[in-house]
């Protein structure tokens, strides 16, 4: 897990988004996905005895054919909050899906569970006001 790296390294130099296993357990296993969550999440805690605005890293990512790979200079900072605003798109997803659950009883339970601006980025709400 690239937290670990970081964590250990304290400065990872480099980094690919792209690279990653795929099809693991935590992909299948709801319990392992949050084993997989809580991990991370202590993981990223920990960063706040750094300042974590000055580690510079290098991301890249492919972006095209296998060989076309773009690489630059960036924070891990940066990054982090790159993630958690990606991340929002996911969410608008998994809303997405709720909303296509067939049996109504369950499809309004998973709803209600979800805050109101859950999936929405930040500017959209915004806008929205």
């Amino acid at each position: 897990m690239w937290c670990t790296t970081i964590l250990i390294r304290r400065c990872l130099l480099k980094f690919f988004y792209d690279e990653r296993k795929r099809n693991v357990a935590m992909e299948q296993d709801v319990q392992k996905g949050v084993e997989a969550f809580r991990e991370c999440s202590g993981l990223l805690t920990r960063l706040e005895e750094f300042d974590i605005s000055h580690m510079k890293i290098s991301p890249m990512f492919q972006i095209g054919q296998a060989d076309q790979v773009s690489e630059f200079d960036s924070t891990l900072k940066r990054e982090l909050w790159f993630c958690a605003h990606h991340a929002i798109h996911h969410n608008a997803m998994i809303l997405m899906i709720a909303n296509l659950i067939s049996d109504e009883t369950e499809r309004n339970m998973m709803l209600s569970s979800f805050p109101g601006d859950f999936g929405l980025a930040p500017a959209t709400i915004t806008a929205l006001k």
